[in-house]
């Protein structure tokens, strides 16, 4: 609330189990990745951190909905208002 934004971290990863561990083998990323956050701020930026990159968006009815281009085990989204 004091810096005005949300962070938005989403994390993807298949175990598989072997013997009594799972364990993470391989990374799969995924794509296009149509994103709902319900929010109760009037959603100003939305952008990927790292790379600046602004994400189109859409605010409806306190739904803010957006798509990650690429999860590759794990992603921040930050969510400005």
């Amino acid at each position: 609330a004091e810096k005005q934004r949300y962070c938005v971290n989403m994390v993807y990863a298949a175990p598989a189990k072997r013997g009594f561990v799972e364990i993470i083998d391989e990374i799969v990323p995924l794509y296009n990745i149509k994103t709902e956050i319900k929010v109760d701020e009037d959603i100003k930026r939305v952008y990927d951190p790292i790379s600046g990159k602004d994400l189109p968006f859409t605010l409806s009815n306190g739904i803010c909905t957006f798509t990650v281009d690429e999860l590759n085990c794990h992603k921040t989204v930050v969510l400005e208002y």
